[in-house]
């Protein structure tokens, strides 16, 4: 049977039977159908393989940029550790002189800040107080700045002159000087971002970061500051720390130039960069933005909290700051990124359809196992390309950090100031870094490889050779001095040697890292030899040596000091404590008073004389003369001296003085005998005076006694026949009875004339009754109420309710108390007040009773006007008969001779002073009996 070919059915003028025609119909129908699936498959092969291919390239473009990222945030975190070390090495330059001058500042800074092209300045800033701002100001002016002051930044970004504040934090040093000139005198202080992070370099010890700020030469940067103490060492405790700050070490560094200078050794380009500080984690601040072209979005703080795309943190802990990169790709980094791959994949994709679309009839099996090759192949290949990536990868981590590893250690062996060198187990030099070369005259080539005995003579190399067998031996780290020569002149090292390990523990190699202490051998040489000859003065004087350090408190005494007090030099410690304790205590506040007083006057030399406790017990007297050693700004950082005993001649000055005070005692005695010989005289006159007015007394007495006998009688007569005519009298008008009424009331008035005098001149008794004594001075004060409205007195009651009663003669106390008022109420002619007042037994002036009775035993009454008071010539002879010192017509000087005797009478006791607060007060004590007892009065007047 024939059949027709492809050609036969396409060729026109071919005449076909229905049947072969239908054939060919449903053939090209099969045909078709098995086409398009075979095209539709390929199409999915091609698309699946075009995007497995692009998920492969956008993986490999992603590690690619993460690889990118990491090395611009490793070299940004190296230059800064760089800049950080920059002042480190400026804090030791300070911790190792003890006071750098401008010259020595610039030339430390000068050579490490022209490598570093973002330093900005460098810059020295001590505290300066209030009271030192203007000598501060007038000691930094020099040629170049002749109007030298501290300023500060206004509103408008101006420069003006400091406020008043209580410290101030002034540049007073910069590098470089020339592109610095604004900063010169700038107070950081005035500032916030500059405030914070002095403080907390201060507080801390350590260097800190500030945050961004706008410098005062009008970049934008940061600062680096490093707290420098006046010990030269970092104290303890914060408190201590901000006691002994003296000033700060700032670096300013431009952002932008901070990482361009970083980012000079990184490829390739095309990634974008933006640095943040996030030490507020929730305010993170925008530092800088590199950008790749100037087409690349600019990344801001938003971007930290959209982590969306392709990009890389880095975190970078700064001085105390937190810092974050984030790196994103530029549009001109992605259009870079490998295409090919996928695009070949889909053009092969795309020629193997068309290849099975055209010969997929013939060869239908064979593309179908070629297919299954092809996917397998894929497989494999995606499966090798895999494991490449994660090789690549890990040996990349590998080599990044071995060579950062290495660029570390490079630059901290060729950046120190010590000599660094390996050596083999043969004394072959296998490593030096920058300072060796330097010191020995040699390059790379010159000393790598070559032993001891080609660089130093024979004598040093054996020596040099001899200690590093010592530690191959050892096996262990050693430290010894090795003393060679060093551009023709002997050096001493101090060394430290230690092997080197292989992977099995063999010591391979020797390591050594010497330091150079030969200016210190120097000065430990020149040291020793000014202490002998110090040593030798102080043994050669008899005055002990003092030697105070006014900021670390330690104190030096010298050997003759102790001594000087009987003590070894063991015996007392070197410190202020231990003179504090043998200081007198009576001493101790005017020593405190003199030391502040000498520190802050500023006077030249001290003196002061006090007391020191002797081994035996005594204190010695001390003269201690000495000197303060004063800073630049005048404040004493020192003070030293000697200590003398005066002790002998203090004794002879006691001595002195002892007999000077007994010439005074008998001189104050033969003054007293004199005194006292003076007043016996004195008494024996009053006596005599007395006699002869007692005598004058005893006259009166008989004459009013013959006087009263003699009228007694006739009263009685004439009182008898008033009252005979009053009874014949009844009837008589009014007037007659008022004239004998007031006749009768004469003769009772003389009666008691009579009979006063009578009792007078005779012993008296006493009517002892129990009387409240309160009472007794109320009818008293009302029997005088006349004249106390009359001369405008006021009379105040301070009565005692709870006392007992006492056992008295009414009147005749009466009278007492009546006399007594109305001897304040005359003196008080334009009025005035008296105070009567009354309670039991008083205390003495130191509180003690004034005796040892029972406490109710006594009841005491005073009376006090505020009157002129007595003059002091007078008081002695108050109670003096006949005496008065008022005028004439008012008294006969009877009153207080009569109230004495009366008080004495009742077994009291009376006294009569000036009061305190002006006026004269009476005390009249009576005593408090079970029953009356009294003594008859022996007194001429009461007879």
């Amino acid at each position: 049977m024939a059949t027709s070919t492809n050609t036969d059915l396409r060729h026109p003028d071919t005449g076909l039977i229905p049947a072969t025609k239908t054939q060919a119909v449903q053939r090209r129908k099969r045909n078709s159908l098995v086409m398009a699936a075979s095209l539709a498959l390929t199409v999915v092969v091609t698309a699946l393989a075009f995007l497995l291919a692009r998920t492969q390239e956008n993986v490999a473009r992603a590690a690619q940029f993460q690889l990118d990222s990491a090395d611009r945030v490793r070299a940004l975190r190296q230059e800064m550790q760089v800049n950080v070390e920059l002042m480190q090495s400026l804090v030791s330059f300070y911790a190792s002189s003890k006071e750098v001058e401008r010259e020595e500042f610039e030339r430390f800074l000068m050579a490490p800040v022209a490598r570093h092209p973002e330093v900005r300045a460098v810059q020295w800033a001590p505290m300066v107080s209030r009271l030192d701002r203007l000598q501060f100001e007038q000691a930094a002016l020099d040629a170049r700045f002749p109007d030298f002051q501290i300023t500060e930044q206004d509103s408008n970004g101006k420069i003006i002159r400091a406020g008043d504040r209580p410290q101030y934090c002034p540049i007073a040093y910069v590098v470089p000087l020339q592109t610095n000139t604004r900063a010169y005198g700038f107070d950081l202080l005035s500032q916030m971002e500059p405030r914070q992070a002095l403080w907390a370099a201060r507080d801390a010890g350590e260097i800190r970061a500030s945050a961004g700020v706008t410098l005062v030469q009008g970049d934008r940067g940061f600062l680096l500051v490093a707290p420098i103490y006046r010990s030269n060492a970092v104290p303890a405790t914060t408190e201590l720390r901000q006691a002994a700050i003296a000033g700060f070490c700032v670096g300013a560094f431009r952002i932008s130039a901070v990482v361009e200078e970083a980012l000079k050794s990184v490829h390739p380009a095309g990634v974008d960069l933006a640095l943040f500080d996030t030490t507020d984690a929730d305010r993170p601040s925008l530092l800088d933005v590199q950008s790749a072209t100037a087409t690349s979005r600019q990344p801001t703080a938003a971007a930290l909290a959209s982590p969306e795309g392709l990009q890389h943190r880095g975190p970078i802990e700064v001085a105390g700051r937190s810092w974050l990169i984030l790196c994103t790709p530029s549009p001109g980094y992605r259009a870079a990124s490998p295409r090919w791959q996928s695009w070949t994949v889909l053009s092969g994709g795309a020629a193997l359809t068309a290849f099975l679309a055209l010969s997929f009839l013939q060869h239908r099996r064979y593309s179908d196992s070629l297919e299954g090759r092809v996917a397998r192949r894929t497989e494999e290949l995606a499966r090798t390309y895999r494991e490449l990536e994660a090789q690549i990868k890990v040996r990349g981590r590998t080599e990044k950090a071995l060579r950062q590893n290495e660029e570390q250690l490079q630059a901290i062996l060729d950046n120190t100031t010590a000599v660094v060198y390996v050596k083999d187990r043969q004394g072959r030099y296998l490593l030096v870094n920058q300072r060796y070369k330097w010191l020995f005259d040699g390059s790379d080539t010159g000393i790598v490889g070559r032993n001891d005995h080609d660089i130093f003579p024979a004598d040093i190399a054996d020596a040099v050779r001899a200690n590093d067998l010592k530690v191959l031996e050892a096996e262990a780290p050693l430290e010894m001095e090795e003393v060679v020569p060093c551009k023709g002149e002997p050096r001493t090292y101090i060394s430290i040697k230690f092997p080197l390990r292989d992977e099995q523990g063999f010591a391979y190699a020797v390591c050594g890292i010497s330091t150079d202490i030969t200016e210190r051998k120097r000065m430990e040489e020149a040291l020793k030899a000014s202490q002998a000859r110090y040593d030798l003065i102080i043994t050669g004087i008899n005055d002990g040596i003092w030697d105070w350090n006014l900021i670390t408190n330690e104190v030096y005494f010298s050997p003759n000091w102790k001594s000087m007090l009987g003590y070894a030099d063991d015996d007392v410690k070197n410190t202020f404590s231990a003179w504090q304790e043998l200081l007198h205590p009576d001493d101790a506040e005017r020593a405190a008073l003199t030391i502040q007083a000498f520190l802050e006057s500023g006077r030249p030399v001290y003196e002061f004389e006090h007391r020191l406790r002797h081994r035996d017990g005594t204190y010695r007297w001390i003269l201690a003369r000495g000197v303060a050693l004063r800073d630049a700004n005048g404040r004493p950082v020192r003070l030293a001296g000697s200590h003398v005993d005066l002790t002998e001649r203090k004794m002879a000055e006691e001595q002195l003085r002892q007999a000077n005070s007994d010439l005074e005692d008998r001189q104050r005695q033969l003054t007293q005998a004199l005194a006292d010989l003076k007043r016996t005289h004195e008494q024996l006159q009053s006596i005599q005076l007395q006699l002869i007015q007692a005598e004058k007394l005893e006259s009166i007495g008989k004459l009013a006694a013959g006087v009263a006998h003699e009228v007694k009688n006739p009263l009685q007569t004439m009182l008898m026949g008033l009252t005979y005519f009053e009874t014949k009298l009844s009837n008589a008008d009014e007037d007659v009875k008022l004239t004998c009424a007031d006749m009768r009331e004469a003769i009772v008035r003389a009666d008691s004339i009579v009979r006063g005098l009578l009792q007078m001149s005779g012993n008296p008794e006493l009517n002892m009754t129990l009387e409240d004594i309160n009472r007794v001075l109320e009818k008293a004060l009302w029997l005088v109420n006349y004249s106390l409205n009359a001369t405008r007195v006021t009379a105040v009651r301070r009565f005692d309710s709870s006392l007992p009663q006492v056992w008295m003669d009414r009147g005749k106390m009466e009278q007492v108390f009546i006399n007594l008022l109305t001897n304040a109420i005359h003196a008080m002619p334009n009025g005035g007040t008296i105070y009567v007042s009354t309670f039991a037994k008083p205390a003495g002036p130191s509180g003690a009773p004034l005796d040892n009775a029972d406490p109710i035993s006594r009841i005491i009454v005073e009376i006090q006007d505020t009157g002129s008071g007595i003059s002091p010539e007078h008081l002695a002879r108050l109670f003096t008969p006949f005496f008065t010192t008022k005028q004439k017509g008012l008294g006969t000087g009877l009153g207080l001779s009569v109230t004495k005797s009366i008080v004495e009478l009742h077994g009291g006791h009376i006294e009569l002073v000036n009061a305190p607060g002006g006026g004269a007060r009476v005390t009249i004590t009576l005593p408090v009996a079970k029953e009356p007892v009294y003594e008859k009065s022996t007194d001429t007047l009461c007879r």
